[in-house]
Formats: structure tokens, sequence, C-alpha cells
């Protein structure tokens, strides 16, 4: 909560050098900027101090005055002070008390938002629109109307806190004010941001929930205040969060890849037979992944990967689609053998290995950040694996994926999955 300058002359400053209570408004708003709405119990026991400290000196004012003033009983002794407080001068006690209250309560919350009481107990009282000090209408209003809420045992007054939003009373809400205590930092439990903590939203001024998005200018809400070991924590849960929704994304397009490599197969093997019948050389369907029910082919490369020389013989193991130009020349080229790999393939099978390759990185790159994540909280990805056991077995599923360092190990590890037998 920034601090509000201008809004009551006197609340910046400490009158006399005086410290405590009169603490300038402008440190504690920046030394702690989030408000927590109090209920009754620390106001209570507020009230009963303020109260202990007026009707003292409305006693010693009647004792200077020359009053007759009877010998007062121990407060610890209910019953004697119930009689005490019924005679005459119980009576005129009573009401100077309570006048009291209100003229200290009001000069104190106006100029400096609290009294001696709610200093003690750490409270504050601040405007309930934007969080600024309570000023003097404030102060008047919630201080004049202080003994509805009190009448029978207060009881009003409580039930009016325990059931609306911000712990308001009566004079809160007629005065429009708060009853608060500052905080440094926005608590949190597990990383979830406390509900109910209030800051001054730093874009339209508003006082608005510290864990949620202002409903006014729509400003983001304030990061919670986690401990470095529950924040390590967090982070490798996020990772392996993105890790887990990056290997999803990954095998589906390893399964569509894997189907257009089955279709083009097919589609090259029926061009081959088709070439057979008419009596020219068939095609071979080189460098592309074989069906898992398929003999495999000598080669399967990557298909952005595929540059051979002419002439080449299969007897060292290779297969190569050689121009019957190039053979008579010689040598092919690798421009014209690029040029003649990129008319086998059809568009559909260099789409699907385009997207695999892509989701292949981002794997990669989601896999780095669930390593940085366990260092940073000191441990071992198979520890912070460890918590779930679904993500342990996709990593040792995927362990050839992530351990590739080219797109040829990629294909590599795609074709060794392809070809395993089932299990």
């Amino acid at each position: 909560m920034s601090a509000v300058t201008g809004a009551c002359g006197t609340m910046g400053r400490r009158p006399g050098g005086a410290h405590g209570i009169m603490a300038g408004t402008e440190d504690r708003t920046v030394a702690r900027p989030y408000l927590l709405p109090q209920g009754v119990i620390l106001r209570a026991i507020a009230y009963l101090i303020d109260s202990f400290l007026v009707a003292a000196a409305a006693f010693a004012l009647f004792t200077i005055a020359g009053a007759e003033v009877p010998d007062p009983p121990s407060v610890l002794d209910w019953t004697a002070l119930s009689e005490y407080l019924a005679t005459d001068f119980g009576f005129r006690l009573q009401f100077a008390a309570q006048g009291g209250l209100i003229v200290y309560g009001t000069l104190a919350e106006a100029l400096w938002s609290r009294t001696l009481g709610k200093y003690v107990v750490g409270l504050e009282v601040v405007r309930a629109a934007d969080g600024g000090p309570c000023g003097w209408r404030g102060a008047i209003v919630r201080n004049v109307l202080k003994p509805f809420d009190l009448i029978f045992a207060g009881m009003p007054g409580a039930l009016v806190v325990m059931v609306t939003r911000r712990r308001q009373r009566l004079g809160d809400i007629a005065g429009g004010t708060l009853v608060v205590r500052r905080l440094p930092a926005l608590p949190s439990f597990a990383g979830m941001p406390m509900p109910g903590v209030l800051k001054r939203c730093e874009g339209c001024g508003d006082l608005v929930e510290a864990a949620g998005d202002c409903p006014r200018c729509a400003r983001p809400p304030a990061a919670a205040d986690v401990p470095q070991p529950i924040a390590a924590m967090m982070a490798v849960g996020q990772a392996a969060a993105g890790f887990s929704a990056a290997t999803q994304e990954f095998l589906s397009a390893e399964s569509e890849f894997r189907r257009a490599s089955a279709d083009e197969y097919e589609r090259l093997e029926a061009g081959g037979r088709a070439e057979t019948a008419d009596g020219s050389a068939p095609q071979e369907a080189a460098d592309v992944l074989v069906p898992e029910d398929a003999t495999p082919l000598a080669n399967e490369a990557a298909p952005d990967d595929k540059t051979e020389a002419a002439g080449e013989t299969d007897s060292a193991g290779e297969t190569g689609v050689v121009d019957e130009t190039g053979a008579a020349d010689g040598v092919e080229t690798s421009g014209e053998a690029d040029a003649a790999d990129d008319e086998e393939y059809s568009a559909e099978y260099t789409a699907a290995w385009s997207a695999f390759l892509e989701k292949a990185r981002t794997l990669h790159r989601r896999y780095a950040l669930l390593e940085e994540a366990a260092r940073q909280a000191g441990l071992t990805v198979e520890q912070a694996a460890g918590m779930q056991p679904d993500l342990a077995r996709v990593i040792d599923e995927l362990a050839a994926y992530l351990g590739a360092e080219d797109d040829e190990a990629v294909f590599a590890a795609f074709s060794t999955r392809a070809l395993a037998p089932p299990k």
C-alpha cells in the first residue's frame, strides 16, 4: 500500500519528534503494504485498554476537581465493581468515560489513525475505499456511533463484524472505515495466498483483494511471499506439469508421424509395383520408415538428411535412389539428390515429420527446465519425477528421444520404437 500523501496533513509527520503511536503513516504503509481486516477479539482488547485509560483519566479529573470520590474496588472483584458503578458517582464516571472515549478516539484516529489501545495490539483505522488514513470524517462518524455498537454488551457490533466481508461494525460502515493490521508481506500457505488480505491497487488506487485481479482495472494479483524451499518445490511442480503436457503433445505427434510413415510406405510400394508391371525398374521406398509388420529397410534416415552419392553400391548396406543419367555420368551432385528426395516424398509425410520434430524440440526444452528446477531444489530429475510415478515411467520410455542430440538421432529413436515388438 503506497503512502497517501496530502490526505491528512498531520499523518506524514511526527509531532514534537514523538515515536510509537505517533509514528508517520507513510513509513508504515511503505514497510507494510498489506492490510488484514480484524475481527472481534483484538478490537475488544484495544477497546478495554482505551476504556481503562480514559476511565482512569476521568477518575483523576473528578479527584482533582474536589468531587466526592468513593474508594474504588478491585477491578478483579466484579460484584463489588458492579455495585460501585451503580452508585451516583459510578453513573457520572461512566458518562464521563463514554464521552471521553468518543473525544479521545476521534482525535487519536483522525490524527494518527489509531488509539493507544489499537497501537498496543497492532491495529489501525483506514479508509475502506483506498486504505488511506481515515481522516476527520471517518473518525468522527465511527466514534459517535460506537455507543450503538456497544449496547447489550457489544452484541450488535460484534455480530455485524462477524458477518461483514471486511469485518466492519456499524460505525465503520457509516464512516467508510476499516480496522486492519498491517503486514509486511502477503501471507500464504503452500504457495496459495491468504484470502481476505487487502492491498491498494497500483493501477487505480482502490483497496482490493491482494490475491485477486483488480475488479476495476484488471491489474493482476500480488505474488505471495513464499519461503524459498516451498518456492523451489513449487517450481519443480510447475516444470513437471509443463514437461508432462509436452510429453502428451509429443506422443500425439509421434503417432501421427507413424501413421504418415505407414501411408508413405504403402504409396511408394504401390508405385514400385506399378513400375514393375510396366517393365521398368521398380521405385524403391528408400529412407521411409517401414511399418511394424514389414521387413526393415537397409537404411533409415530422417527425411531432411538424405544426400547420397550416385554410384554407391548396395553391397555396403546402403540403399539410394540413383538417377540413370547420374550413373552414366559417374556422379550425382548433392543438390540433384536433394531435389529428387523432395519430389519423392509427399507433402503430408513431410508436414508430419516437421510437426514431429518441432514437438521433439519442445520436449527437450521442457526437460531442460525440469532439470534446472530440480537442481535449484537440490534434487535429481529421477527424484523429482519419483513424486509422480507416471512421469517417471514416461521419462524412462522416452529416454532415447531425450538423449538425442540432432534430428538424425530423433529419427533413429523413432525408428527403434516403431520397429520394436509391442509390449
